[in-house]
């Protein structure tokens, strides 16, 4: 009987360590094997869940059998999930154990990090600092570059286009248009934007494909489409995704840009719940200066 009640103490004590003093304290992203269909539904579900950001596949509809799902959840959540997962008997581990460190990497760029070492093209920059980058280019590159003001953003931010041109005399009817940081948390969407116009510029009349297509038609480029949300995952939150326009009776702030266009409404990744990142309920206009 005495060595019962000393099992009992023993296993309440282990619960009070587990969930008090052993609380997970960082955002984590587990690595989740995905065995049966059945699996798959609860894992599917557990997407929903405002704490969770899908890493892969990129739509809940892609979880198959026999796939690993890899799911962000913040850390008032892990617990959660990892509970919800062994109820269920589906096998997970721990792929990033805590992604604040990860992202304290990405914005290191004091020369003196080993990290940061590389060129300016191969580092993540603030919206502060790419505006300064816009009006650097566009100054040392004038006969080149030439910068359109197009809009602002929902918090007044200006949207600046970049009109790309090879040197020559005539004009042509011809153009490509590229945006990049439609999502907030995707950074490597506007360092790639930033990385293509210094490769341009640096490789014209030397690269022949850069040089023809230069010459042949103009390249409008918005390097950061949601220059709010960018800003957001720089301040705040990292792993935001939309803009942060107000909503008409909701609290939550933003929409998913590319859920708004007037075309395939309401498909596959939206979502009608005002919390989720994917939210589609507020159209977005987009009005070009004649």
């Amino acid at each position: 009987m005495r060595a019962l009640i000393q099992l009992a103490y023993f296993i309440c004590f282990s619960i009070f360590l587990e969930t008090c003093l052993c609380k997970v304290k960082h955002d984590q992203v587990l690595a989740i094997t995905v065995s049966s269909q059945e699996h798959v539904e609860k894992v599917q579900n557990l997407t929903s869940h405002n704490e969770t950001a899908l890493w892969q596949p990129a739509s809940p509809n892609y979880i198959t059998t026999n796939s690993e799902v890899h799911l962000y959840i913040q850390s008032t959540s892990v617990q959660f999930v990892k509970e919800h997962l062994r109820e269920h008997a589906i096998t997970f581990r721990v792929l990033v154990e805590n992604t604040a460190a990860l992202v304290a990497m990405q914005i290191r760029n004091d020369t003196s990090d080993p990290r940061s070492g590389g060129v300016f093209y191969e580092r993540y920059h603030s919206l502060e600092d790419i505006y300064y980058w816009i009006n650097k280019t566009s100054r040392e590159h004038s006969d080149m570059v030439k910068v359109i003001l197009i809009g602002s953003s929902s918090e007044k931010r200006p949207l600046y286009v970049l009109k790309l041109s090879g040197k020559r005399e005539e004009e042509v009817n011809r153009a490509m248009w590229m945006d990049c940081g439609i999502h907030a948390r995707e950074w490597i969407a506007p360092a790639f934007c930033m990385w293509f116009v210094n490769y341009a510029l640096a490789f014209y009349n030397q690269n022949t494909e850069i040089t023809e297509m230069l010459n042949k038609m103009d390249i409008y480029i918005l390097t950061v489409m949601n220059p709010d949300g960018y800003k957001y995952t720089w301040t705040t939150d990292r792993m935001w995704r939309k803009n942060r326009s107000e909503n008409k009776d909701s609290y939550c702030a933003g929409v998913d840009l590319n859920r708004n266009f007037d075309a395939n409404w309401c498909t596959k990744g939206a979502n009608n719940i005002d919390l989720k990142m994917a939210l589609k309920n507020v159209k977005l206009l987009l009005f070009w200066p004649k």
